[in-house]
């Protein structure tokens, strides 16, 4: 719907006006401006950030060697601006130009290595201050294995939760989370299951004609950034931003106390679990060595 609503708009600037023909990709918080990691929306993968350091979304359809195609929001402001003014001084009648502001095909980054600092930063680094489980989160690659995971690591524990909750006089909310989680994940499935191949040479010709000064002030150079910097910036900003939590030292410290005592509870339960396994089975393995 929206892929087919971006393609009609597109055909009326082309053929009806003058101007310029604007794409970004997966726009998200900011490299610098106007602070690292700023964000003020849950759309495109903050929403999903949050949804993995809470302990909720644990599994999505995707394929991890794709490239997330991501692109901070000053980057993109930055690049309009520019072609604002490039656009303001060509000729009424000339055929609008079409500006890819991406990363995928310049400085890619996969969803693997993305994933990978995700878990990082909110297991060890920076937990957030409130979570429902640990942190962790695979892609599907088929229909089935996503339902069996959705079962096994989302249904199952929002039952679970919410019976906890009704039992103790508590609303329960997690099923109806569990709800807006997948409706957000399923949308987003279209970027973690593809990659593109963007033509950039309109805004090369535009960064060819900024002088120094402006290549500072309207900075869009995509190869400047660095990923192992902008996504823990990104992830803070969730907490900062969007979460408004209390970003002090002793917060940080009973968050990470707290991501401690969930790693001990998920090792006693496997352990509790395997145990019982191995009581119930034992007799029937010694019974069938002995007959």
């Amino acid at each position: 719907g929206q892929e087919c609503h971006r393609r009609v708009r597109e055909a009326v600037v082309s053929t009806q006006s003058t101007g310029g023909i604007f794409r970004p990709s997966i726009v998200g918080a900011s490299w610098k401006e106007p602070a690292p990691g700023w964000i003020d929306n849950y759309n495109g993968p903050s929403g999903l950030f949050v949804a993995v350091g809470k302990g909720v979304l644990r599994i999505l359809e995707g394929d991890v060697t794709k490239v997330a195609d991501v692109i901070p929001i000053d980057h993109c402001v930055n690049m309009l601006i520019v072609v604002g003014w490039y656009t303001s001084t060509l000729p009424v009648e000339d055929k609008p130009l079409i500006y890819h502001c991406t990363s995928g095909t310049k400085h890619p980054f996969t969803w693997f290595k993305l994933g990978t600092l995700l878990l990082e930063f909110f297991s060890q680094q920076e937990p957030y201050n409130e979570v429902f489980r640990r942190p962790a989160v695979n892609f599907a690659t088929s229909k089935m294995e996503l339902a069996y995971w959705k079962l096994i690591s989302h249904t199952i524990p929002a039952y679970l939760a919410d019976g906890a909750a009704k039992v103790s006089g508590s609303k329960p909310v997690m099923r109806r989370a569990y709800d807006k989680v997948h409706k957000a994940s399923e949308t987003f499935t279209f970027f973690t299951k593809r990659e593109w191949t963007w033509t950039s040479e309109n805004c090369d010709m535009l960064w060819g004609l900024l002088s120094e000064v402006d290549k500072k002030l309207y900075n869009f150079d995509v190869m400047e950034i660095v990923w192992e910097k902008y996504y823990p910036n990104f992830f803070r900003g969730t907490k900062k931003y969007l979460l408004k939590e209390d970003m002090s030292e002793d917060k940080l410290v009973l968050a990470k106390q707290r991501q401690m005592r969930l790693k001990n509870m998920t090792h006693a339960c496997v352990a509790i679990f395997l145990a019982s396994v191995l009581y119930f089975l034992y007799p029937l393995l010694l019974g069938s060595f002995r007959s």
